[in-house]
């Protein structure tokens, strides 16, 4: 064997052993809990616990997820302290990254990846204003008990949650009625995502995706260049209202 072609050799067994201690000193972290995913219940901090308000505002450089309780809590992860502040004004609490750059909603959910993540723990009627942010709202685990209202601006909005092929591995998420008013918006509704009542605003700029999703009754209000895909099943269900 040539000189050249040894070394090349022994350069990529180098790179593959690297990548492999690599992928074992995290997957040795992640299993002595020190690596922290957004579903883990350590490594999150709590820095607003009290009575709900009436709206909650969700904006700047942050990734939300949205949890239906019967107490109102705000957590963010450890790593995030000092890069998110919160305000109560009169009945509205305002969760704010530190920095407003906006992110195009319309590409793919990875973009987000380097944004701290918030839980929102809230009452099933909490009014919601997103600003600039990915943000996962949780449905319910018996139907007829969540009812949200959502104002959204510059944001990726899901309903559901659900990766790759595997949408019938999640378990089922339910909404009674759902009312989104979105400017320049991508929402998202995932396999597992059952919506009795779906009643969407969308302005020029904003588009649905629906992934198979279960509905029983869509009411969507559009204009002439609105995106929105859907199921045959749910366009069956459709009323459309233009602007």
């Amino acid at each position: 064997m040539k000189t050249s072609n040894k070394l090349l050799l022994t350069l990529a067994l180098l790179v593959l052993g690297v990548f492999g201690v690599v992928h074992l000193t995290l997957y040795a972290r992640l299993k002595a809990g020190h690596i922290v995913s957004v579903h883990s219940e350590a490594g999150w901090l709590p820095i607003y616990k009290g009575k709900a308000p009436r709206l909650v505002v969700l904006e700047g450089d942050i990734n939300v997820k949205v949890i239906p309780s019967d107490s109102f809590l705000i957590q963010i992860q450890e790593d995030a302290h000092g890069k998110v502040s919160c305000r109560l004004m009169e009945d509205s609490l305002i969760v704010r990254g530190d920095s407003l750059l906006v992110i195009n909603p319309h590409g793919v959910f990875q973009q987000y990846s380097d944004r701290p993540w918030i839980t929102v723990h809230a009452p099933p009627h909490t009014d919601i204003r997103l600003n600039g942010v990915l943000a996962f709202l949780q449905g319910s685990r018996q139907p007829g008990k969540l009812n949200l209202q959502v104002q959204a601006t510059y944001s990726q909005l899901w309903l559901g949650e659900t990766y790759g092929a595997g949408g019938t591995d999640y378990l089922n998420q339910y909404y009674d009625h759902v009312q989104v008013q979105a400017e320049n918006c991508k929402l998202v509704l995932h396999q597992n995502a059952m919506i009795h009542k779906l009643t969407v605003r969308l302005d020029e700029l904003s588009e649905i995706n629906d992934q198979i999703t279960t509905i029983d009754s869509i009411n969507i209000q559009h204009t002439p260049h609105s995106r929105i895909n859907l199921t045959g099943a749910n366009l069956d269900k459709l009323i459309k209202t233009g602007q």
